[in-house]
């Protein structure tokens, strides 16, 4: 399970992943594509759970959070589908993904980065911010939420700590 992702993020493990819980363990807490992706800390699971089930209670008991990017997206599985399912808090949207979380890794994220996860738009954030490294709490986000009607481009966006961003947004979510 999780080879050609593992390949692809250059992570050398002891033998073949059999599990779900086994990659996680073994990605925990890392960050990839120069900042596009990360995988929650295991010690940071329960408090990032409770955080976004405030923010979409219809996912509450209903997804296992793994992982977010730059823009602050929360990635997670559906446990009744399997399949992951995004948790975006610039629009208030949660959005399925029709893989579930091996295929998510193996194909999304190592063959298909850029669109999943807006990899252009990032590199235009990073350009103007003189290249600026996010720190692991870290994520970019839109200055005017697109539900309130701010506009989907880089001057829309600043760094700032993830659990603040989610906290201001959170009560002013659709």
């Amino acid at each position: 399970m999780f080879e050609n992702f593992l390949e692809f993020a250059g992570i050398e493990t002891e033998g073949k992943i059999a599990s779900l819980d086994e990659f996680l363990a073994v990605v925990d807490g890392k960050t990839f594509l120069d900042g596009m992706y990360r995988i929650f800390k295991s010690s940071d699971l329960e408090k990032w759970t409770g955080i976004v089930e405030e923010a979409f209670p219809q996912a509450k008991g209903k997804v296992r959070i793994f992982g977010y990017d730059w823009l602050g997206r929360v990635f997670a599985v559906n446990i009744a589908g399997d399949n992951v399912v995004m948790l975006e808090p610039g629009t208030g949207q949660i959005l399925s993904v029709p893989d579930d979380i091996e295929d998510f890794h193996e194909y999304d994220i190592a063959e298909e980065a850029d669109d999943v996860l807006s990899g252009g738009f990032y590199r235009a954030w990073l350009e103007k911010n003189n290249n600026y490294q996010l720190k692991h709490n870290e994520c970019v986000g839109y200055k005017v939420p697109l539900f309130l009607g701010g506009k989907d481009n880089v001057d829309n966006l600043e760094a700032g700590d993830m659990e603040v961003y989610w906290g201001v947004l959170t009560p002013l979510m659709p």
